[in-house]
């Protein structure tokens, strides 16, 4: 039994030795530019709702223990807007260079009113917009910044270390 435990303990030590090697020497960095929002970007709103507990009641069992119950529901309507978002962009380091166009998908968290105005203005057509690429992926742009590759790579490192 110790000779299973000793071949695991190699075999993940080794794991996050490779994982932590591949994160210190990665350079694939995260860059940053400007892009504008194109036509063809698409707003969505969704109305939903749900119950939740306006008012809590305290009672006891037969025991005499006192537990906690919900006394009162009440609805609660939400908001959730999203934007399917067609852009193009020029590379940070070259903005004279090519012209390169993506999509991405960005949705909001839930709001108590209607956000289908907040988003159309937040991220007009023909609007300068952030977007994020990787210095190795440079076709593949989006809204949210990714994780830098090294990142990722020390932290399974010491997840297997």
């Amino acid at each position: 039994m110790n000779i299973f435990g000793t071949i695991i303990f190699i075999f993940l030590a080794g794991v996050a030795g490779i994982f932590i090697i591949l994160g210190v020497t990665s350079d694939v960095v995260v860059m940053q530019t400007e892009g504008t929002t194109l036509e063809g970007t698409t707003y969505d709103e969704y109305q939903g709702s749900r119950e939740e507990c306006a008012e809590m009641g305290y009672y006891y069992d037969e025991y005499g223990e006192e537990y906690e119950e919900c006394k009162s529901y009440r609805t609660v309507t939400y908001y959730v807007c999203s934007v399917d978002m067609d852009f193009n962009y020029t590379l940070a380091d070259e903005p004279e260079g090519e012209i390169y166009q993506g999509e991405d998908r960005l949705q909001w968290g839930e709001s108590s009113g209607s956000c289908l105005e907040s988003i159309k203005n937040q991220y007009p057509v023909n609007g300068t917009v952030t977007l994020y690429y990787l210095s190795e992926d440079v076709t593949r742009a989006t809204l949210d910044k990714p994780l830098e590759p090294s990142g990722l790579y020390l932290c399974c490192g010491i997840c297997f270390g």
